[in-house]
This record gives structure tokens, sequence and C-alpha cells, in this order.
């Protein structure tokens, strides 16, 4: 008989253990992931993190929540190695591709964070395009007449730029045309700032002095064009266009007419751009 009570204390026992065991578990707060920082948010929902092939070492992220006790697993070494001490993470780009960290605590819980490893892009598409042309001898006739051709020819929609190497001066760039067919061509960008004897003038008082200049190149194609930010009031952009626009490409076509309309002095093509 008291062996029977024994055994019965016993298994209350192991059954009370077993629910305050199973009670802790259910109060673990999830694992997350957070910058020392407070005021920079780590987002947890979408759990994905993106690199460029020529990324240093991340800034650190704590791991929070479960049991405290983290194990790590990487799908692929190759794509991106994890320095882990226990209690935080940081991350190194090894090469392209995707790869998944995987948390996990003793306590059955974890976390999976997406890392992709790509060149660095930009796509811009052209919301509106403007002609300057600057000629006090030329006509009202031949001015439309010229901007009706440079109007004719410029096909150009919209870029979208690979930046492969770590300074982004050169990469491959895919352009579509408005009729949406697109081609690849390599190009190459190059930060300029003249001095003020160098600087070029267009339209009259609106200075180019520092801008990027971006050049494309590929079969039966060259195209070369500044990069700025303001010029927006040379083409009369309101402030409360949407969606904002980012930049102007400017591309001079002086040389390229100059044969056929001599009288004129300067020719531009503006684009105003926004990023997508």
């Amino acid at each position: 008989m008291r062996t029977k009570e024994l055994l019965g204390i016993l298994l209350l026992f192991l059954s009370t253990i077993s629910f305050i065991s199973c009670s802790d578990d259910k109060d673990l707060s999830p694992i997350k992931l957070e910058y020392e920082d407070p005021s920079v948010i780590f987002d947890n929902e979408k759990r994905a993190f993106s690199l460029t092939p020529f990324s240093g070492e991340t800034t650190p992220l704590y791991i929070k929540g479960g049991d405290g006790n983290y194990s790590i697993t990487n799908s692929d070494d190759n794509v991106v190695h994890v320095n882990f001490d226990g209690k935080k993470i940081s991350l190194q780009a090894q090469g392209l591709g995707n790869a998944f960290i995987k948390i996990e605590d003793t306590a059955n819980n974890s976390y999976t964070l997406s890392v992709t490893i790509k060149y660095r892009e930009f796509a811009n598409a052209i919301a509106q395009r403007k002609c300057v042309i600057i000629g006090n001898e030329l006509t009202a006739e031949d001015k439309t007449k010229l901007e009706n051709e440079i109007k004719a020819t410029d096909l150009t929609d919209k870029y979208l730029f690979t930046y492969k190497d770590a300074e982004y001066s050169t990469g491959s760039v895919s352009v579509w045309s408005t009729d949406g067919k697109m081609k690849e061509y390599d190009f190459t960008n190059k930060h300029i700032k003249l001095s003020e004897e160098e600087e070029i003038l267009i339209a009259g008082e609106h200075i180019l002095r520092a801008y990027n200049i971006v050049t494309i190149q590929g079969e039966n194609y060259n195209d070369e064009f500044f990069v700025t930010t303001n010029f927006f009031h040379l083409i009369e952009t309101r402030m409360s266009v949407k969606p904002k626009l980012d930049y102007c490409f400017i591309k001079d076509l002086t040389e390229r007419y100059k044969s056929a309309y001599p009288k004129a002095e300067q020719i531009y093509l503006i684009y105003e751009v926004i990023e997508l």
C-alpha cells in the first residue's frame, strides 16, 4: 500500500514539473533581432537582409526572446559568413546568392533570416522630358522642327543600372524603349566637379558644376548624359508633382545636330527621372 502511495506522489511530482516546464515555454517571447541602437528598427516581419558583394561586416544584430540559449545554422557559407558570439550575429558577404540563417533555442523556438547578396541596382523611369535649344539666330520654325526631330528619335523609357564594383563606377544597364523592348549594355559612371572657370552653362544662368557623367556603350549604341539633382527649376517642375522626382538626366545633343542646324549654339535634352 505504501509503495502505491509513493508511486502516486512521484507521478504527481513529475506531472507538476512537466506542467510548469510547458507553462514556462509558453511564456517565452518569440525570437527576434534588434540593433543595439533602439532608434534603428529591424524589420522582424520581413526577416530579410540584403548586402552587396563588396560589403564589409555588418552592424551586429542582437538576438532577443526565446530561452537565451541560441544556436545558429547557415544554409550556405559561400554566400554569407555569420559571426556569432552567443548573443549577437554579424554578417559578411562572400558571394552572390541567397542563404538562410536559422536561429534556434533549446525550447524549440526558431527564427529564419533570409540573406541576399546582390549587386546594387537603381531603376529609373523618365517622368517627363524637355528640349532646351539655344540660338538667337534660329527661327521659331527651325526650333520647332529641331525639337520634333529630337522627340521622334528619343525612344528611351527607363533604365536599370547594375553596379558591379565597390566604387559604383562600372556595371551593366538595361535600357527599355517606349515600345517595351529592352537591351543590355555596359556603362561607366564618373563623378565630376568643375572649377568656376570650367563650369557648364545651360540656358544662361543655370550652372552645371558638380555632377555625374554616365557613358553607355554597346553594339550600335553609344549614349552619354549628365546626372544632377538641381535642374528641376529649369524645366519648371512643380514641387507638388507625384511621384517625387529624384534626378535630371541631361543629354548634350549639340554636336549631333550642329551640322543640320549650324545656328544652334546649344541643344540639350533633359529627362525628369524618378527612382522605381
